[in-house]
């Protein structure tokens, strides 16, 4: 019985399988073809009893003494994210608005989890924000294919956003929110989102009703 004919998965778990998605592409690049509850819990920073418990949601693929095969165990947990209408996100940039982002816990609720973070800075790379471990920016290729990504969110400085809109269409990427100052573009068949943080913030205010009038102002 696979995951989509159970119950519906807790949201936390279904934070979680992406993370665990990520270590095993690796491994499975690296050629390893078994692995066990401990070894991801050392890649991931995850309790190994929690892995089980989550893993377990899946079907059974675990085998008694030897663990989880890495290919069957990936393709299970992507089987399980696109039953649930589940979109994996790539962030680019780390900061602090994008780390905030990825820290959302309600964004799973919602649909959506970031799955894969990017950075250029050496001091993030490695470092892990949410459920994931930061990659540098140069290893977007591989990891938009590897998890098949579509959608991504831009949240660098304004000289580096049409950079990262162009790192992201290389990869693949059809759909980017780019919440810089900067307007990217982008080929007419990748759909680029430019959201200003400052101008929805002065818009919101100046929306507010008038501590005179009660009312809105007009704009």
């Amino acid at each position: 019985m696979h995951s989509s004919d159970k119950e519906p998965l807790l949201p936390g778990v279904v934070a979680r399988l992406p993370e665990y998605l990520e270590c095993l592409l690796d491994l499975e690049q690296e050629g390893v073809e078994m692995v066990t509850s401990a070894t991801l819990s050392e890649c991931t920073g995850v309790n190994a009893a929690l892995i089980r418990r989550d893993l377990a949601n899946l079907g059974r693929l675990g085998y008694k003494a030897r663990g989880y095969g890495v290919t069957e165990l990936a393709s299970a947990i992507r089987r399980t994210l696109a039953a649930r209408g589940v979109r994996r996100m790539a962030l680019v940039g780390t900061g602090r608005f994008g780390s905030t982002i990825a820290g959302y816990a309600n964004l799973v609720s919602h649909g959506f989890v970031v799955s894969a973070a990017f950075d250029e800075s050496p001091g993030r790379v490695g470092k892990r924000i949410g459920n994931v471990v930061v990659h540098h920016a140069d290893d977007m290729d591989r990891v938009v294919s590897e998890q098949d990504i579509s959608l991504a969110i831009v949240a660098v400085p304004y000289d580096a956003a049409q950079r990262a809109v162009d790192r992201l269409v290389r990869a693949g990427v059809t759909e980017i929110i780019n919440y810089s100052h900067a307007v990217a573009t982008a080929p007419q068949h990748v759909c680029v989102h430019n959201i200003d943080p400052v101008n929805e913030l002065l818009y919101t205010l100046h929306s507010l009703p008038s501590e005179k009038t009660g009312r809105a102002p007009r704009l």
